[in-house]
C-alpha cells in the first residue's frame, strides 16, 4: 500500500484549501436559468459547479448541435484571468486530446465559452482496465507536454471522453508554462506570474502543496496517485514499485517523463503476459501486449504480433510488428494474403526475426519502420507508388522480391538509409537470413 505521508503537510493544506467556501458555492442557486441564451447558445441543463465557474448544456439556435458551456461565476481578477487563459489555451491547442473549442462570449456580466460536449468516464476497478485507462490518460497528457505545458490538476474528474470512446483532458485553468518567467524552476502561473500552490489536494504534488519548484514531475506524481486510487489505495504487487516511483516525494527520482511511465505500465503487461503465456491485443486506448506466440489463421497471427502504440513523437497512430525469436516461436513469419496497412499509420517491425508478405497501404501516407529485423514484401506495386515509406533502425534488410530495381534509387521512400551502416535494401535479392548473412559478410556488415 502506498505510504500517504509522502505529500508532507496535507492536513495542513486540507486544513486550509477554502473547502467550506466551495461547499457555500454549492448551495447557492444557478446565474443561468434553463431556456436562457448565451449568444446563439440556449440553456438546456444545468451540469456542474467548480471553485469559479459553472458548467451548463446547451443547444445551438440554427445547427441544433449540442455542447457544453463554461460560466465564470467570480468577479476576482485572478479567477478571471484563469478564465481567459483557458480559453487561450484551447484557442491554440486544437489537438484531439483536448476539447474542441467553438467560441466565447459574454453574457448578463458573465463570461463564458463553448467547447464541446463530453462524457464523464468512470475509472475501472479491475487491473486490465486500469491499465486501460492510464495509459489512455498518458497520451492525453504528452500531448500537452509536448506543448511545453505542466496541467497541475490531474484527476479522474478532468478526464473525459468522447462518444466513441476517446480521451480528453479538460480543466486548464491552472496550467502552467515553465518558460513563462525568468526563473523556470520556480512555479509561476501563467495567469498572473506569481508564485503559487495549486492543485487538487488527493492527487497534488509536494512541491504544489508547499510553494516549491515545479515541473512535469508534478502531473506524473499525479497519474501516480491515480492509479493508486483506481486500485483503492491498495495496488497489486506488479503495480506497487511502478506508484511508489511516480509518487516519490522527490521530483527527480519520478519518472523523467509521461512517456517513461507509460512505459513501466507496458513492460508490467509484457512481463504479466508472458508469465501466464497467453495472447492480447492491443487496443486504441493504449493497452499493449508485448508477447505473442503465432495462431493458425493468418488474420490472428498478424492481430497476436502487433500492438498499437498511443504514445509517439508524431501524431498518426503506431502499431508495432514484434518478431520474436525463441522457444514456441519461429521468428519467421509468412503470410499467403496480403497485408493491408492503415493510412495515417506507422508500423514500426521490431526484430530479431523475418516478416514475408505483400503489403498493401489503404492511403499514401504509411510508414514502415525497420527495427533490427529482415523483411519480405512481395508485392508487385513499384515501391513508389505504394504509398509506402520505409524507415531504418539498427540491422534492417528490406528486400522486394517481385520488383527489379528502378534506375534512380534510394530517394524520399527511404528514411534512413543513408545514416544507418547495418541497413540494406535489395530489389529480387536474397530471401533467406542465411543468405542475407552472407550479403552482409561480404559487405563487411553484421546482421543478427
Amino acid at each position: 500500500m502506498l505510504n500517504t505521508t509522502d505529500i508532507g503537510e496535507l492536513g495542513k493544506f486540507l486544513s486550509d484549501s477554502g473547502k467550506d467556501t466551495l461547499s457555500r458555492m454549492q448551495d447557492r442557486e444557478e446565474v443561468f436559468a434553463v431556456g436562457e441564451m448565451l449568444g446563439s447558445w440556449r440553456i438546456e441543463a444545468f451540469l456542474g459547479r467548480g471553485g469559479s465557474g459553472e458548467v451548463y448544456r446547451v443547444v445551438h439556435s440554427l445547427s441544433g448541435i449540442s455542447a457544453a458551456a463554461k460560466v465564470l461565476i467570480r468577479s476576482d481578477e485572478p479567477a478571471k484571468r484563469r478564465f481567459q487563459n483557458e480559453i487561450d489555451f484551447l484557442i491554440e491547442n486544437r489537438l484531439p486530446q483536448f476539447p474542441r473549442f467553438f467560441e466565447c462570449g459574454e453574457s448578463n456580466g458573465r463570461a463564458y465559452f463553448i467547447l464541446e460536449l463530453l462524457e464523464p468516464v468512470e475509472v475501472p476497478t479491475d487491473e486490465k482496465g486500469i491499465a486501460d485507462f492510464m495509459l489512455a490518460v498518458c497520451a492525453c497528457v504528452h500531448a500537452l507536454h509536448l506543448s511545453g505545458i505542466v496541467h497541475r490538476d490531474l484527476k479522474p474528474k478532468n478526464i473525459m471522453r468522447r462518444s466513441d470512446g476517446q480521451m480528453v483532458l479538460i480543466d486548464f485553468s491552472l496550467a502552467k508554462d515553465p518558460l513563462f518567467s525568468a526563473r523556470p524552476r520556480t512555479d509561476i502561473s501563467i495567469v498572473s506570474g506569481k508564485v503559487v500552490a495549486a492543485g487538487t489536494p488527493e492527487y497534488a504534488a509536494p512541491e504544489q502543496l508547499m510553494g516549491g519548484e515545479i515541473s512535469q514531475a508534478a502531473d506524473i506524481h499525479a497519474l501516480g496517485r491515480m492509479a493508486n486510487a483506481a486500485f483503492g489505495g491498495n495496488p497489486p504487487h506488479s503495480w506497487d514499485a511502478i506508484i511508489r516511483r511516480a509518487t516519490s516525494s522527490i521530483p527527480s527520482q519520478r519518472y523523467a517523463t509521461v512517456e517513461a511511465f507509460a512505459r513501466a505500465i507496458r513492460k508490467r503487461n509484457r512481463a504479466k503476459h508472458c508469465l501466464v503465456g497467453c495472447l492480447a491485443a492491443a487496443l486504441l486506448s493504449g493497452l499493449f501486449a508485448l508477447c505473442f506466440v503465432p495462431t493458425v489463421r493468418e488474420r490472428h497471427q498478424w492481430n497476436a504480433i502487433c500492438q498499437t502504440e498511443s504514445l509517439q513523437e508524431t501524431e498518426i497512430p503506431s502499431t508495432v510488428v514484434r518478431l520474436y525469436r525463441g522457444q514456441g516461436v519461429r521468428g519467421h513469419y509468412v503470410f499467403k494474403k496480403p497485408l493491408v496497412l492503415e493510412d495515417n499509420h506507422e508500423y514500426r517491425v521490431c526484430g530479431p526475426g523475418i516478416l514475408d508478405a505483400s503489403f498493401l497501404s489503404k492511403g499514401s501516407n504509411t510508414v514502415i519502420r525497420l527495427v533490427n529485423c529482415l523483411v519480405l514484401n512481395r508485392s508487385e506495386i513499384p515501391y513508389e507508388q505504394s504509398g509506402i515509406r520505409y524507415a531504418f533502425r539498427g540491422e534492417a534488410y528490406l528486400n522486394f522480391p517481385n520488383q527489379t530495381k528502378p534506375e534512380t534509387f534510394p530517394d524520399a521512400h527511404f528514411e534512413g538509409l543513408d545514416d544507418m551502416e547495418d541497413a540494406e535494401v535489395q530489389f529480387q535479392g536474397p530471401e533467406t537470413l542465411r543468405e542475407v548473412r552472407a550479403l552482409m559478410k561480404q559487405a563487411g556488415k553484421e546482421f543478427f
